[in-house]
């Protein structure tokens, strides 16, 4: 998924054209623990800005195009997930049409989450597996890791292309969300940044990447039921 949000961050600049990407992480809890996770790079508003703008995004070729060998991607990232022990049901959605591509895959405790989302955040061999999640008596806390995040912004502030541009200006609408969802109702979480749906079921991160208020904020939340 890393090459996928590269090629999206190297449109935008090829473009010329400020934009918004969504990148979701979605952790969705069963009553024991396990569940489903998926992870979603959602680049439609950069497709309808550029229609607005009188811009045709099939023109886009290359490493320009976002969704341009996705199919390869689409390969690597299930065979990465099917070898992991405790995860099942890998699959990765892309709509072309839309410029959406998403990674899910189901798994069977918080040990087999950390293994899955560890193999899409990082390219090659994994050295050494951050823990994402974990499970303490009756809460679910996500720590504070966000290392994927903090390396997709350096690469695209170590890009040439970037010299002498302010990325809060083209990049300040770019987000990272954390959602957690679960089957109960949610009684406390740790972070007041997250925010509760109305069902109580879920609580959610919006952390802009690119912006210097969000430079202070936390992944960090315990999940109290």
């Amino acid at each position: 998924m890393k090459k996928t949000f590269k090629l999206a961050l190297l449109a935008v600049l090829a473009i010329g054209l400020s934009s918004c990407i969504e990148i979701t992480e979605k952790a969705k809890f069963n009553s024991d623990y396990s569940g489903t996770f998926s992870l979603t790079i959602d680049m439609g508003q950069m497709k309808q800005m550029m229609i607005a703008m009188g811009m045709d995004p099939d023109s886009l070729a290359g490493t320009e195009n976002p969704m341009e060998g996705i199919e390869q991607d689409i390969r690597e990232q299930k065979a990465k997930l099917e070898g992991v022990r405790g995860v099942s049901n890998a699959r990765v959605e892309a709509d072309e049409e839309n410029f959406v591509v998403r990674t899910l895959f189901d798994f069977d405790d918080i040990d087999a989450l950390n293994a899955g989302i560890a193999h899409i955040m990082e390219e090659g061999e994994i050295s050494e597996r951050p823990v994402f999640y974990k499970k303490n008596g009756r809460s679910i806390e996500r720590t504070s890791e966000q290392t994927h995040v903090a390396q997709m912004k350096s690469e695209m502030m170590d890009n040439p292309d970037m010299e002498g541009m302010d990325p809060s200006m083209i990049f300040g609408d770019m987000s990272y969300n954390v959602v957690m969802e679960f089957s109960n109702r949610i009684d406390n979480v740790s972070n007041a940044n997250y925010t509760l749906s109305a069902d109580g079921k879920s609580t959610q991160l919006r952390y802009y990447i690119f912006r210097p208020e969000s430079e202070g904020q936390s992944f960090a939340n315990k999940v109290s039921f």
